[in-house]
């Protein structure tokens, strides 16, 4: 599965004209000036993205869209918090999620276990959408840092923002919650 420039550039422009203000972008490559040019672009009109950190390892230089700075960069962490050995590190992580041994549809009707950056950005993308209409329009404008400051976070490795976890896992505010109800009694 890939992608082109002018594919890309293509699915933002209706994306823009449809006045969608949270993408999700699951995947990683490398700098692109004109793909940065149309997400600034977007972002100054109030477009939220969330990223993949992309799975080229910990030595791995940068990957994008992820490493533009008005871009969510989302690194995958396992079940247990422990971070994922193929993900890329830097400074423009951002934060961390569940992405090693997801389950999840895949092209063709098919299903499985999938892990990598790419199965992490769509919690994120799901718990900021949650939250993203309650956000003052201002902060919203601001940018990635002041939206991320309404949020809590499992800090995770050492304390504090790194390169590995970035703030830490992101926490699903508690309107995410399950029914306490379960389905045999709710069919009762």
């Amino acid at each position: 599965m890939a992608t082109d420039t002018i594919s890309l550039l293509k699915a933002l422009r209706w994306m823009k004209e449809n006045d969608v203000k949270l993408i999700n972008m699951s995947f990683a490559g490398p700098k692109d000036s004109l793909i940065k040019d149309a997400i600034a672009d977007m972002r100054a009109a109030g477009t939220v993205f969330v990223a993949a950190a992309g799975n080229d390892g910990p030595l791995a230089d940068p990957a994008y869209p992820a490493a533009y700075p008005e871009v969510i960069a989302v690194t995958a962490v396992t079940k247990d918090y422990r971070n994922y050995r193929y993900a890329n590190r830097g400074q423009h992580i951002d934060v961390a999620e569940p992405g090693v041994d997801i389950w999840t549809a895949v092209p063709g009707g098919g299903e499985g276990f999938h892990t990598g950056t790419s199965f992490a950005a769509p919690h994120v993308t799901a718990i900021i959408s949650v939250m993203l209409r309650s956000l003052p329009r201002e902060t919203i404008a601001a940018g990635k840092s002041e939206i991320l400051a309404n949020f809590s976070y499992l800090d995770l490795g050492k304390p504090g923002p790194d390169d590995i976890y970035g703030r830490g896992l992101l926490v699903a505010p508690a309107s995410c919650a399950a029914p306490s109800t379960t389905i045999a009694s709710a069919v009762r």
